[in-house]
This record gives C-alpha cells, structure tokens and sequence, in this order.
C-alpha cells in the first residue's frame, strides 16, 4: 500500500486556521441541525441521494445555507447521510446488558482503530499458482494478475502535529498509517494533520443534456483533527448511548491533477460518526459541509493519465501490472492548468446548481461506500477492547493482507 506522499504538509498557520473555521461550522450546525433536517423554512434542503428502507438506509439530505463563520455569513453546501451498521445479534438472557457492553466495543472501534482501515481491495483476478517468476523487465509484457493489492476507499496518512505543549512535529513512515487513537487529542496533541487521499475514485459531472465529464483520478485531501472536532459523547441524549467518531477541519488545497471548487475554498467540515441507540442498534452518521465554491473545477490537462484509467477500466484490470508504474510516474508530473468548465460561468444559476448538487451526490456515494465497507473491519475483531486478540492488520492500518502463496513443492 503507498504511503508517501510528495506533498508537504501545510504550514502551520494554514492548519489553525482552517481548524478556527472548521469549529465555527461545527457550532453552527449544531444549531441548524434539526431545522436543516425537518426542511424548515429558510433552509434550502433536498433529497440527495434516495432512502433504502430495506438496507436500513435514510434518505441523504443535501442543502445550501449561510453559515456563522468568524461572525460573518459564508454560503456553504453540504449532505446527512444515516445509515444502519449494526445490531449484532445475543442471547435472550443477555438481551438487558448487551446494548451498554456494544456502546464500549463501538466507542474504542471508533476511536481507535477506524481511520486506519477504510479502505477496501477492489476484485481482482486470481494470480496463477506456480507461475515461474519472471525477469523485470519481462514482468511489464506478462498479463497475468500480480499479487499486488489494488485498493479503493480512503487511505488516511498522518503528516505532522503540534503537542499540547505546543511542539511541532511529523510522523516517521512507519507510523504514516498507524493513525493516533483519537483519545490522545487534547491530553498529547493539539492537532494532527493528515492527507486523505480517495482511491480509484472515478468523477462523474452532468448537467442537464448538455455537459458530461467522466474524469478517473485519484485525490488528496489535507486534512486536520483536534480535540474539539472529535466526537466522544456517553449518553449525550434520551435513547442515544454514545457517539463517537472523528471531526476533521478542510484545508485548501491547491494542488493536483484535478481541484474540486470544495478542495480550494475554505471553510470546510467532516463528520463521521456512530452512534449506539439503546436498542442496541448501531448507526452511522457522516456529514460534509464546504464553502460554495465560486469556481466549480479545474483540471491540469493530462489526458495520457486519464486514458491509462480507461485503459485498465476497459480491460477489468488485467492491465494494471502495465499502466501502474507509469501512472504513478505521470502523478508526479506537473499538468499544464486548463480550466475545462470556464464556461460554465455565463450558464443560468439553476444549472451551475445542478453541477454542485453532482458533485455533493458524489462525494456522499463515495464516503457512504467507504464507511459501510468498514463493517468487514468492525465483525473482524471479536473484543475490541482487547488489543491482543485484534489481528496485526488492524493495528497497522489497511485491509487484510492475503498469505504470499507457498509454492514450495508445487508442480505444474
């Protein structure tokens, strides 16, 4: 799994400032919530994304408002998505305790070990048992399926931190994906800062008949977490055991093969969150919100990249072992800017509207995905609260890693 990224982390002051906006949102939507929610008047929501019933899916809500953020009014967009997660099956005679004894497995779930395994390994073909190990430099003609892990989800690698004592810092390489327990906020870090970067993600941008963009790209976030943004609430309302999970303030980022207006512009706000009902069900909550960004996208023009992803799409995969080395290669090249969507600036408001509601569906099909892909993760360990029953995979971050196949003694 990569783990390096080129980018440095940003300074400083860009990370304290984007956490001052970040809790500004967060305060403001605790306010607006309910309201935002119920379609009260003054709010702009919508359906975002359809409800599932029978997946114990809600329908995601999607909205435009202004929110408080250092005393003035921002336009922001945003989404709610609610899900089920769980409700994990006990005995009759246990029915009474086991609702509080989830609420502790999910608080220590959420809080220690989730962000380092949300990412999941898209299908691939089977490698070939006993295939006789090629030289390398006929390893890039060979079709056959390597045993490489090709991921998708979101990989999150910690960057830098600032100590309660104020002591600036980053992470060694081998703690890139051991993400901190979210605990140690506040008690040893004022704030970490780390890059989420969104794997095999393919954008999708219509508006009406008139405008398509398909774009498969990979992106990276910077993004920071504080005590303040996290979420570890016990009992915090009638019915509602726990709540926990992780709040990361958006810093603008401007740099990459393809730049979100969201990606830009501050303020920005992630929240992720599970909540323990007394019924011993379990839920998950995300919300997003962004400034409303006045420019909708810009891409560096690099369509050789953008045909490589084609490429490997077309061939279900079969050509990755070929395009890998040099899409990585062509990751680190600069692109010449070319704004594909400056024309978008003279359409009607009703249809740049249609092109930020696209790219909210977006991001909450892509965040729904991956946070419910987590489930294999939270069934995996048996007692979360005992770390040395919990397999090594889960401690390092990542998916599980499948055996290296033993072909001792194997014949043709």
């Amino acid at each position: 799994m990569a783990q390096s990224s080129f980018r440095p982390p940003p300074p400083p002051a860009e990370i304290e400032a984007a956490l001052v906006e970040a809790r500004d949102l967060a305060v403001w939507w605790e306010r607006s919530e309910k309201r935002m929610l119920s379609r009260a008047a003054g709010f702009d929501s919508f359906e975002l994304l359809p409800a599932a019933p029978e997946a114990g899916l809600k329908p995601t809500i999607g909205f435009f408002a202004d929110a408080s953020v250092g005393g003035k009014p921002v336009p922001v967009m945003g989404q709610v998505t609610d899900a089920f997660f769980d409700r994990p099956m006990v005995r009759a005679a246990d029915k009474k305790e086991a609702p509080e004894r989830f609420r502790a497995q999910a608080q220590e779930f959420a809080l220690h070990y989730w962000l380092r395994n949300q990412v999941d390994v898209l299908p691939e073909p089977l490698p070939e048992l006993g295939r006789p190990a090629l030289p390398p430099y006929l390893e890039l003609f060979s079709w056959s399926p390597s045993l490489d892990l090709e991921l998708q989800g979101v990989n999150h690698v910690q960057k830098s931190f600032k100590t309660a004592s104020g002591e600036l810092g980053t992470f060694p390489e081998s703690e890139a994906l051991r993400i901190v327990d979210l605990r140690q906020l506040g008690p040893r870090y004022k704030w970490v800062q780390l890059n989420r970067q969104l794997l095999s993600f393919d954008l999708t941008l219509t508006a009406g008949s008139q405008l398509s963009l398909i774009i498969p790209l990979r992106r990276t976030v910077p993004v920071v977490m504080d005590a303040q943004l996290a979420i570890n609430r016990t009992h915090p309302a009638p019915g509602v055991l726990g709540e926990y999970g992780v709040g990361f303030a958006r810093i603008a980022c401007p740099a990459g093969l393809l730049r979100f207006g969201p990606d830009k512009d501050q303020p920005g706000l992630d929240l992720q969150f599970l909540r323990i009902l007394d019924s011993g069900e379990i839920r998950l909550r995300s919300v997003t919100i962004v400034a409303v960004p006045a420019k909708l996208l810009d891409v560096s023009w690099n369509p050789l990249r953008w045909s490589l992803g084609a490429v490997d799409f077309f061939s279900l995969g079969m050509t990755r072992a070929i395009t890998r080395p040099v899409r990585e290669a062509l990751d680190q090249l600069p692109g010449v800017p070319l704004d594909l969507l400056k024309a978008l600036s003279d359409l009607p408001a009703g249809s740049k509207r249609e092109f930020l509601q696209e790219i909210l569906a977006q991001e909450a099909s892509r965040n729904l995905r991956t946070l419910l892909a987590t489930r294999q993760v939270w069934m995996t360990g048996s007692d979360w609260l005992n770390p040395l029953s919990l397999p090594p995979w889960i401690h390092a971050g990542g998916p599980p890693q499948p055996p290296v196949p033993d072909l001792e003694g194997v014949t043709a």
